[in-house]
């Protein structure tokens, strides 16, 4: 019979036999209030009134009088003893002698009810949540008949997810917020007195384990309706996680072209950025994108391999998260040049390949998109799960219709991702549609794995424009998985890494090498510069003041930190593991630094750390064997210089010099015969065994 409970949480049935003791119904109450302590659960037959302590309470359900279709009301005081209903639901379980499959999960830690609320979503979320969203309109001169300070309805503002409006602008998709003020609307009425419901749910293509029912085995052993997946229906997604990819610079683009052109080769690489707002669409949200990091891969004429997951992904993404930024999406190469007629190809153009008579991303691609979307889920309040699709986008670098080269910037639909959770979907040999797996357990893997494939059906419209709905069994197309975004470049870019002096890409072994020599050689004029900018301010600052001093100072910091402004260098710096992860923030802090008033504390902040003082030991090392004549001080980091009859650090500044080194000290003379560090390239005395730097042994 079910029985009916209402409590703060909300109204919940549960299934239960007239037999069963009243302690099994307390469980499956405290399973959806896990916040509730249970000495103070009372039960009532009346909204108000009548309660009585479920721990003075014993009997079965027919002893106690409770019929099917009763509804009883729970009261209780919030306590946050959450484990408590997973024990009573162990022990009812034990006492009836029914056996959880291993696969059941119980086995686990049950996660509560209420987690949408301790969610922490994304800082352009929270600002978007804020706002009104309402959509302003003038006052028509037409149809308004009040004056200046009245509205009326045809110029009173449109709500965000207004159709008309969405129409004339030609949006095709809504926004995620102004698609959640919708069925927000729909979903919580407050006028209404009832509890709050996370108007969005994850979509579930899996078999429930264990069932509900409790009825049969566990999957595959058994199935039922009520642990089946209903049947699929697949249509175009009304709304959009990101409404726009903007690239902060075009030379994002032109690096990704310089290795096609060299080599002929496709190219991969992972977008870093950040979420903003975007104004062209209600609500919108935009991904600026400002730099791309290129794992390692091997590049092909028409595809590329790549081995997933890659040693360094978590250390990168540590990385750009110090530097405030996010895996925004995925960048790709699929161009070919076109041979077609002498013309085109004195022109450089490339084929024109996805297109409405082809494909606009093929099966394998919205596959792989709807794979990496689901690693990287988007945290929100508004689900109850706590996390609801995917901010993460993929870009296409291809050619356009008119032979040049273009953008095209998607996602996959939250339809495809549950797909790919549950396994169902593969790609076929025509790219632009998308098989359905047979449904049959996997080949290799235990039966225990077995797949279940529910209905999918598709609708379209025929040429008399009749909607037909169809079998999506074996194939579909693909564009019922995709959503579609926009892509632009800022009219005055203003990028967060702007060296003028790009380092290297990494991963571009033979076209584009990465080593500590290039750092060193780049990074030497710059702190010399330092030296002797000091000198001269020394002289010129009795006269004139420290005016002089200040700005000579200021320019140079300038142009050590643009040189640091660079993803790639920072990368590099970070993967040799000069810097650790405190350090490598200060670093990474000095170069992103847009405050003039803030680039001194910062400079100081980097300039005290040990792996900064490490890094000068390199380039001092470097600098005294490629250049005899330039050396370093005989007295070791941290000691201190005679000055003007005073012993004081060396030299004396408004901050501390970056370089503790005289790189213009003609005293010392370069070893010969280096040894170079085959793990961190760092060129070690003659006779050394032992790197100085990583401790690695040079042989």
């Amino acid at each position: 019979m079910l029985v009916r409970i209402r409590s703060p949480n909300g109204t919940h049935r549960y299934e239960v036999s007239p037999t069963d003791d009243l302690e099994k119904l307390i469980g499956k109450i405290m399973i959806d209030c896990p916040e509730a302590d249970p000495s103070t659960l009372a039960l009532s037959n009346q909204p108000r009134g009548g309660e009585k302590l479920v721990t003075n309470i014993s009997g079965s359900c027919s002893q106690l009088g409770i019929k099917h279709g009763d509804l009883l009301f729970a009261s209780y005081k919030s306590t946050g003893e959450i484990g408590f209903s997973a024990q009573v639901l162990a022990k009812t379980s034990s006492a009836d002698g029914d056996q959880l499959p291993a696969s059941s999960s119980l086995d686990q830690p049950k996660p509560s009810n209420q987690t949408w609320k301790d969610v922490k979503e994304l800082e352009i979320d929270q600002i978007l949540e804020k706002e009104d969203g309402k959509i302003p309109r003038n006052r028509d001169g037409k149809f308004c008949r009040h004056g200046d300070k009245s509205m009326c309805d045809y110029c009173m503002p449109l709500e965000p997810y207004d159709p008309s409006f969405h129409t004339e602008r030609g949006i095709k998709h809504l926004s995620f917020h102004s698609f959640l003020r919708k069925l927000n609307a729909a979903t919580n009425k407050p006028e209404t007195g009832a509890s709050y419901i996370p108007p969005l749910e994850e979509l579930d293509y899996k078999v429930t384990i264990p069932c509900p029912s409790a009825s049969h085995a566990p999957f595959p052993a058994g199935i039922c309706s009520k642990c089946q997946p209903s049947a699929i229906t697949l249509q175009l997604q009304p709304y959009r996680m990101v409404d726009h990819v903007e690239f902060a610079t075009p030379a994002l683009i032109e690096n990704m072209l310089v290795f096609w052109r060299r080599t002929g080769c496709q190219r991969f690489g992972y977008m870093l950025g950040r979420y903003e707002r975007y104004d062209q669409v209600p609500l919108g949200i935009k991904a600026v994108v400002e730099a791309i990091h290129e794992p390692p891969q091997q590049g092909e004429l028409d595809g590329i391999q790549i081995g997933l997951p890659w040693d360094d992904e978590r250390r990168v993404e540590e990385l750009a998260s110090t530097s405030g930024l996010h895996v925004v999406g995925m960048i790709y190469t699929d161009l070919t040049p076109d041979d077609t007629s002498e013309e085109a190809k004195a022109a450089g153009k490339v084929m024109y390949k996805r297109h409405a008579q082809s494909f606009f991303l093929s099966s394998l691609e919205t596959i792989f998109a709807a794979h990496q979307q689901a690693n990287r889920s988007n945290p929100s309040r508004f689900s109850a799960s706590g996390k609801f699709s995917s901010k993460f986008v993929t870009c296409a670098i291809t050619g356009n219709q008119e032979g040049g080269i273009d953008v095209s910037a998607y996602q996959a639909s939250d339809q495809a991702v549950a797909m790919v959770k549950a396994d169902m979907i593969e790609a076929s040999v025509d790219p632009g549609t998308v098989r359905l797996k047979d449904d049959e357990s996997q080949e290799g893997k235990l039966s225990t794995r077995a797949r279940y494939i529910p209905d999918v059906f598709y609708r379209y419209k025929n040429k008399y424009g009749i909607d037909i709905k169809e079998n999506a069994k074996p194939c579909f197309p693909v564009d019922y998985l995709l959503v579609s975004l926009t892509h632009g470049f800022p009219d005055a870019p203003s990028p967060l890494f702007c060296s003028p002096t790009p380092f290297p890409i990494e991963n571009r072994a033979g076209l584009h090498d990465q080593s500590m020599e290039l750092v060193t050689n780049k990074i030497r004029p710059v702190l010399q510069n330092f030296t002797n900018s000091f000198s001269d301010s020394q002289a010129s600052s009795d006269a004139k003041g420290k005016s002089r001093e200040q700005d000579n100072e200021d320019d140079h910091l300038s142009k050590l930190q643009i040189y640091l402004c660079d993803w790639h260098l920072l990368s590099f710096i970070d993967s040799i593991g000069i810097f650790d992860r405190s350090d490598m923030a200060h670093l990474i802090n000095f170069a992103l630094c847009r405050d003039p008033e803030r680039l001194h504390s910062t400079a100081q902040a980097l300039f005290q750390t040990n792996s900064w003082q490490t890094l000068l030991a390199i380039v001092q090392e470097s600098g005294s064997n490629s250049a005899p004549t330039n050396g370093v001080n005989q007295s070791s980091i941290g000691e201190t210089r005679v000055s003007g009859g005073n012993e004081e650090s060396y030299p004396t500044s408004s901050i501390q010099n970056p370089n503790d080194f005289d790189l213009n000290d003609p005293h010392i003379s370069g070893g010969s015969d280096p040894l170079n560090c085959p793990h961190c390239t760092f060129s070690n005395p003659a006779g050394t065994v032992d790197c100085s730097v990583c401790g690695l042994p040079l042989s």
